[in-house]
């Protein structure tokens, strides 16, 4: 096979769950890759001789922190495949980053969590490597995508370093794999440059579904919302700035102004989305 590199990012010291100079630790269980976006990585990063076979999306996960320093609170918890309860657990959900792009992802849902079994690796050292998958394109394989996320370890003592950790992405390829599950360039190029076009009721249900996964916002937009959610009555005017939507998070690249303001008018006229958005700030950190 072949192993291509891609990026990264960091979770660092700071104040637990608040916006700083790298990324927040990931606090929700998550897969960061949902089928959509493991193919249009493969799009992107493929060989030209890579036509068929298997990739598999990786990540490579680790301490930064100064030799002889362990990692005592906010470890990474991995959740074994084989207590997942499948399509049941798989929710699809959308990461809006600092870039204006947007990402296709899984969230984990509650509902069986008695069933999950979850593991970490206690007082991970610098020369010590967490690798996983982010998404196999092999649909014979049980294990496919693995769910993860940071979490506070109520054991850790009051003295524990902010965990200092970085990532690294990287995509293999299998061309000798006996079935082939990458999908045609053509494909794979229509899935990554999307439909396009205008529709206001789909507009008008992600802005609702996103208000609920605003920790998840890039830190600089998080920075953004609390200074803007700070003021009652200023709820118009938050509105109105993500209808501009310049990223496309919504599907409102292609609106008129006029079609901007009529799905603002509907959720401004929906109750329920106010109040929720209003209780959504008020819990950010």
């Amino acid at each position: 096979g072949q192993v291509i590199g891609g990026g990264g990012g960091g979770g660092g010291a700071g104040e637990k769950g608040s916006p700083h100079l790298v990324d927040n630790y990931a606090a929700f269980c998550h897969g960061d890759a949902h089928p959509v976006e493991g193919e249009r990585l493969y799009q992107l990063m493929r060989p030209a001789s890579m036509r068929r076979g298997r990739f598999l999306y990786i990540n490579a996960w680790r301490s930064i922190a100064k030799p002889g320093v362990h990692i005592e609170n906010d470890h990474l918890a991995l959740l074994d495949a084989r207590s997942l309860v499948a399509p049941d657990d798989f929710l699809r959900h959308e990461l809006h980053t600092a870039d204006g792009s947007t990402v296709q992802q899984y969230a984990l849902a509650s509902r069986n969590a008695a069933r999950h079994r979850w593991y970490y690796f206690p007082a991970m050292s610098r020369d010590e490597v967490i690798l996983f998958k982010q998404w196999d394109s092999d649909p014979r394989l049980p294990a496919r995508v693995c769910f993860h996320t940071s979490f506070s370890d109520p054991r850790a003592p009051p003295t524990a370093a902010p965990r200092e950790s970085i990532e690294v992405r990287c995509m293999a390829f299998f061309p000798d794999s006996p079935e082939n599950s990458c999908p045609p360039p053509v494909v794979a190029a229509q899935i990554a440059a999307g439909a396009g076009g205008f529709d206001p009721d789909a507009s008008v249900r992600k802005m609702l579904l996103s208000i609920e996964y605003l920790q998840t916002w890039p830190p600089t937009a998080i920075v953004w919302l609390r200074k803007l959610g700070a003021t009652s009555g200023n709820e118009p005017k938050l509105v109105a700035a993500l209808t501009r939507d310049q990223g496309n998070h919504f599907g409102l690249r292609d609106a008129s102004d006029a079609q901007r303001r009529d799905v603002a008018a509907r959720l401004l006229g929906n109750t329920d989305f106010v109040e929720r958005l209003k209780a959504n700030l008020a819990k950010l950190p």
